[in-house]
């Protein structure tokens, strides 16, 4: 299975509803994390994409941290946004009282959603978990690309689970209008 392909963002990834907003919080501590060379790198283009002067606490439209991702994932390839996805996780409050992966495998749409407003923004929810051959399988609906879900899904399972492996099943994953529809094979011991 191919983890990751660069002409999967070659297609325009469109937000679900242009009032769509997100709090910098939720996606910019990843970025002002790295080091001096890349955050440099990542702030003048997130300025290109009409974010000159990224804060926490301000709301961004989606579509423009969408498309940040996209020329990311051109510019960088996909580890860097693999990396970005998994570092999100340390920027993300979890809800309390969390303690099995099962929990949170039952609220990770609610997860998701958080730091959005203003319309719909896709989801990300478990299809189905054989804990019999420790395998979950998740589908996610964004207009974000793969990699940085990806690595997301990776950082957060890691939270309740050792040797975690997230693969994205290339048969059943499509681009259509500009969204992604990912779904994912999770291992783990």
């Amino acid at each position: 299975m191919k983890i990751f392909s660069l002409n999967l963002i070659q297609k325009t990834m469109k937000a679900f509803d242009s009032n769509v907003e997100l709090i910098g919080a939720s996606v910019f501590p990843p970025i002002f994390s790295r080091s001096d060379f890349v955050k440099k790198s990542l702030l003048e283009i997130l300025t290109k994409e009409g974010i000159p002067d990224p804060q926490l606490t301000e709301w961004y439209p989606v579509q423009k941290v969408s498309n940040f991702y996209k020329t990311v994932a051109k510019e960088f390839g996909p580890n860097t946004l693999f990396d970005i996805g998994k570092a999100a996780f340390n920027n993300i409050s979890l809800p309390e009282g969390l303690t099995t992966l099962e929990e949170f495998l039952e609220v990770l749409n609610i997860i998701y959603n958080t730091g959005y407003r203003n319309g719909y923004i896709g989801f990300i929810k478990m299809v189905s978990h054989n804990r019999a051959k420790k395998e979950v399988v998740i589908q996610s609906y964004t207009p974000y690309v793969n990699e940085l879900i990806r690595g997301s899904l990776t950082a957060f399972i890691r939270k309740y689970k050792m040797s975690v492996r997230v693969i994205r099943d290339e048969e059943k994953s499509t681009i259509e209008r500009g969204f992604e529809n990912n779904w994912y094979t999770v291992t783990y011991r």
